[in-house]
């Protein structure tokens, strides 16, 4: 396999590893509601596979030549910094998104609680003038 193959791989690795990271972050924020430690899982996804890349690339170019090596070295780690710190900003970005989301679920909750709680109080108010009819009609036939 030729450098500039491996190279267009190393990149594509990294560009699948940084997407790989911020959609299972905005999923799993969605899903628990939690920013901060979510945000931190991310990183740290990105960080493995950003890491296992360089070190595939490591394993790769030094039977190639060193100055392949470290211009590969030097271009791995500037493409995880970037994608880290790309990473957090548009995580924070999409926070007032998701407080907006989490705002509008809220309140559709809200609602439905009310719903269930409204035909609760008109199931028991039914229940109730029900039960004392049957109370009424049992005490008639008992007399």
């Amino acid at each position: 396999m030729s450098a500039e193959v491996a190279i267009v791989i190393f990149i594509l690795f990294m560009i699948f590893a940084f997407f790989v990271s911020y959609f299972s972050a905005l999923y799993m924020i969605d899903v628990m509601g939690l920013f901060e430690p979510n945000v931190f899982v991310a990183t740290m996804i990105n960080l493995l596979q950003g890491t296992s890349a360089i070190f595939i690339w490591f394993l790769y170019s030094i039977k190639i030549s060193e100055t392949l090596f470290f211009d590969g070295l030097l271009f791995g780690l500037t493409l995880l910094i970037v994608s880290e710190i790309s990473l957090i900003v548009l995580l924070f970005a999409d926070r007032e998104k998701v407080k907006g989301y989490m705002k509008k679920w809220n309140g559709k909750i809200h609602a439905v609680k009310l719903f269930i709680t409204y035909i609760g109080k008109v199931s028991l108010k039914k229940l109730s003038i029900a039960n004392s009819k049957v109370r009424k009609a049992f005490n008639k036939s008992k007399s």
